[in-house]
């Protein structure tokens, strides 16, 4: 969900930003950076829900939900979250 957010968010500022270059403007200096930083927080999330994918499928042949990785997951992914939303809220 806060991955959904994000990408919103960016593509949101993004297209303003392209508006305001289109109209020959100025744009405020931090949009590069989020940007920049939006981009790198979704693409370690995918990298997460990928590692996780990977290994749900390969823990204990795929029968039975290993803890021990669902427990990383689950601390890396709270980790994440909170990345992301610090991340929006700089934005505004």
């Amino acid at each position: 969900m806060e991955v959904g957010n994000l990408k919103y968010e960016s593509q949101r500022v993004r297209s303003a930003a392209e508006v305001a270059r289109d109209d020959l403007q100025n744009i405020h200096e931090w949009v590069p950076k989020f940007l920049a930083s939006a981009e790198e927080a979704l693409k370690e999330a995918e990298d997460l829900l990928e590692n996780f994918e990977r290994a749900s499928k390969t823990c204990c042949h795929g029968t039975l939900p290993d803890p021990n990785c669902r427990y990383q997951f689950s601390r890396k992914a709270k980790h994440k979250i909170d990345d992301i939303k610090n991340l929006i809220l700089e934005k505004q």
